[in-house]
């Protein structure tokens, strides 16, 4: 195919189908962010939980949720406050909502009988938001709940649901499950209902079951809305079945059977669909995907993507396709599922992308410096370890309040995310230049001479607050006036970039 640069925007425009789920197997990841203790109960359900954004479920938009204690988040209002039924027969399978099992526009996240209120060692049950509009997600934490019965407190479970915005995907993360066979036989069910209880979905085997789960994820994929493709270029352009499965890569559609077409009605009717290699008109397509009796449209448009940052991570989609294939949709670093050039957080350290890049003129600019502050080859803003000390940046905040700078166990000013040495800061070398001492006070030293090359210090917030030219005749640089605390030292020579990370101490 001709090479392309692919963006995504999702865009929900509700038609008069009743859209329908799919459920698929995905890695398992964590989610974090400012996180709100809801309550320690048993059998209950939250007050209302407002969403920060509207989240469209069988059709419906809503824009609050109930939480309950055994594993339930639901649309259904009249919930909130009330008690929650914790009873699963052999019998009992979604969908249902004629039962008090059965609850209408409910996600059954991992439902199961849970006590978080007689035991001594309770978990927490939170809700959080993380990521930025337009694709922030909302989760609900079960974290380390003792299961109900008096012989099975120490049985215990931790799982998250996670709402997609814009999407409208769902995804369930089960770290960990364990079975008490002495209540309800330790059944359990995972699955997602409408109103009616009609339209439902389940993962294979997860519609009422018995079993001990570890690391487990499923996603609930939402066939509907609009899914508008940019293809930078200035001309028609011929794409392949497989090219449109990477195109549309987020629905999974690879293994799933699908049709396309060229209008609403053939989609609806299932009629005329087109045949691949097919050729896109410039500067716009518009194709209608039949999946299962669910229709949602593809509009490509043809834009020049070198300036289209969708995600707002002060990356564009063109910087964003890593493998250099053209197709944006196949670069997806955490593997959570959302490409790069939608994802917030590329790598799912927690520290969002653009504060793991440097913008010399603030993040509104185009200009941006990629930092690598272990010189791994990998840049921050795709590195899972950003210190290489072993540690997952993900795990390096150690008081856990969502705010990695304020961890700083070796109290040596520099973060431990970044901190690779927290018992000894050594001088830091990167090929064959040093930049020393580390920590610095007043003067930074060059050990070798340089022909022509810059140097930028960069400090937390990402702003250049000092840039110098230097040559055979500089060998050090006046930091006098640099308030402590962390910099990046951007070293920029004709052959390549190196950054080091320093302290300035008093």
């Amino acid at each position: 195919m001709k090479k392309l640069l692919v963006l995504f925007l999702f865009v929900l425009i509700t038609n008069n189908l009743v859209a329908q789920y799919d459920v698929k197997s995905i890695n398992y990841v964590e989610y974090f962010g400012d996180e709100n203790v809801q309550f320690n109960s048993d059998d209950k359900f939250s007050d209302d939980i407002p969403l920060p954004f509207d989240f469209n479920f069988y059709g419906t938009d809503f824009n609050e949720v109930m939480v309950g204690t055994n594993g339930r988040v639901s649309f259904y209002t009249s919930l909130s406050g009330f008690f929650s039924h914790w009873k699963i027969e052999v019998n009992y399978t979604l969908p249902n909502v004629s039962s008090t099992f059965g609850i209408a526009n409910t996600i059954y996240g991992l439902y199961h009988d849970m006590d978080n209120f007689t035991t001594d060692e309770p978990g927490a049950i939170t809700t959080a938001v993380f990521g930025e509009a337009p694709f922030r997600k909302f989760i609900v934490t079960y974290d380390d709940i003792p299961h109900f019965h008096h012989n099975c407190t120490e049985i215990k479970s931790t799982f998250q649901v996670i709402l997609f915005e814009g999407l409208n995907f769902i995804d369930v993360h089960i770290k960990n499950k364990g079975v008490c066979s002495e209540w309800n036989d330790g059944r359990a069910i995972i699955g997602i209902q409408d109103e009616e209880g009609i339209n439902y979905s389940s993962p294979e085997g997860r519609n009422n079951f018995i079993e001990e789960l570890e690391e487990e994820s499923w996603r609930f994929i939402y066939y509907n809305g609009t899914y508008e493709a940019f293809i930078c270029g200035n001309s028609a352009t011929t794409i392949s079945l497989e090219d449109f499965q990477s195109l549309t890569s987020v629905y999974q559609l690879n293994d799933t059977e699908f049709y396309v077409y060229t209008s609403e009605a053939d989609a609806l009717a299932n009629t005329n669909p087109i045949a691949f290699p097919f050729e896109i008109m410039y500067p716009l397509q518009e194709l209608f995907v039949n999946v299962n009796g669910s229709v949602f449209n593809v509009m490509i448009n043809s834009v020049d993507c070198s300036n289209l940052d969708n995600d707002d991570d002060g990356l564009s989609a063109e910087e964003e396709d890593l493998n250099g294939n053209g197709i944006l949709s196949d670069d997806d670093t955490d593997n959570d599922g959302i490409p790069n050039f939608l994802d917030s957080d590329d790598d799912n350290d927690y520290i969002l992308t653009n504060q793991e890049l440097v913008f010399p003129e603030g993040i509104t600019t185009t200009e941006v410096t990629i930092l690598d502050t272990d010189n791994d080859g990998i840049p921050n803003h795709i590195d899972t370890d950003d210190d290489n000390d072993g540690i997952p940046t993900m795990h390096e905040d150690v008081n856990g309040n969502g705010n990695y700078e304020d961890d700083d166990e070796d109290e040596d000013g520099i973060p431990n995310y970044l901190d690779n040495n927290a018992l000894n800061i050594e001088n830091v070398t990167i090929s064959n230049h040093r930049i020393f001492p580390n920590p610095f006070k007043d003067k930074l030293f060059l050990n070798q001479s340089f022909e022509n090359a810059t140097i930028k210090i960069i400090n937390t917030d990402g702003q250049i607050i000092l840039e110098k030219r230097i040559n055979n005749s500089v060998s050090s640089i006046n930091t006098e006036k640099l308030p402590t605390g962390i910099y990046q030292i951007i070293l920029i020579t004709d052959k390549e970039t190196e950054s080091y990370k320093m302290l300035k101490i008093k």
